[in-house]
């Protein structure tokens, strides 16, 4: 059983950030994938509290969260760089201007609980984009790159 917590638009998709009873957590469901709702006589506990919800939701990039929360390191190369300098990723990011083997970079560090999503936003960048940290991360991007590959004919 879930007590909802927070209806979320996020990148045009419509999430619940619910409070699940068994494991006493938060949890984020994709509305359109819900199959069945039943309203019940219970009454709404909310015993997770306000404060407890927005460090849920500020806890790292993306929609996904999770407890184990570290922080990533990610550099873009040459007009990459200059789009991504001007977004916001998360509130918590901080960054910088550098240059490596590779040419000048900008870096953003932010926190992330879940790779999943992170991982996507940086394949789409291409050789413009490179993870440095942290090494499970990287070696999730390597192995993708790899992986993709192996698709050229």
């Amino acid at each position: 059983m879930i007590e909802s917590a927070r209806l979320i638009n996020y990148s045009g998709k419509w999430y619940m950030v619910a409070w699940d009873l068994s494991c006493n957590d938060f949890r984020t469901f994709l509305i359109s994938r819900i199959v069945r709702a039943t309203l019940t006589k219970e009454p709404f506990a909310g015993g997770w509290g306000e404060e407890r919800l927005k460090k849920h939701l500020s806890s790292g990039f993306g929609i996904f969260k999770s407890e184990d929360v570290t922080n990533a390191v990610i550099r873009f190369y040459h007009q990459v760089a200059n789009i991504v300098s001007r977004q916001n990723w998360h509130s918590q990011q901080t960054t910088l201007n550098g240059s490596d083997e590779y040419g000048e970079y900008f870096e953003i560090k932010l926190p992330v609980g879940n790779f999943t999503e992170l991982l996507g936003k940086v394949l789409r960048y291409g050789a413009k984009a490179r993870i440095v940290l942290p090494t499970k991360l990287k070696k999730a991007w390597e192995k993708e790159i790899r992986e993709m590959e192996k698709m050229i004919e």
